[in-house]
């Protein structure tokens, strides 16, 4: 099962529904400060962080350095 968290949009009224390590890269990103949006994201970003390679693996020092590598 996997962990999922409800984050309260920025108009104080509706709810996204993130994995857990989307809603960690948002945070990080500024986005989310207790289980709110400070600043609702587009859905570009929120897709974006979906997508994000798990930080800190060697992969993503290569990727950083090398632009991909497609």
């Amino acid at each position: 099962m996997d962990n999922q968290v409800v984050i309260l949009n920025a108009d104080g009224e509706t709810f996204t529904l993130l994995k857990s390590p989307q809603a960690m890269r948002l945070k990080k990103a500024g986005y989310i400060k207790d289980k709110k949006f400070v600043t609702q994201p587009s859905q570009q970003v929120i897709d974006d962080a979906f997508e994000a390679p798990e930080e800190g693996g060697i992969g993503s020092v290569f990727k950083g350095l090398f632009g991909g590598g497609d």
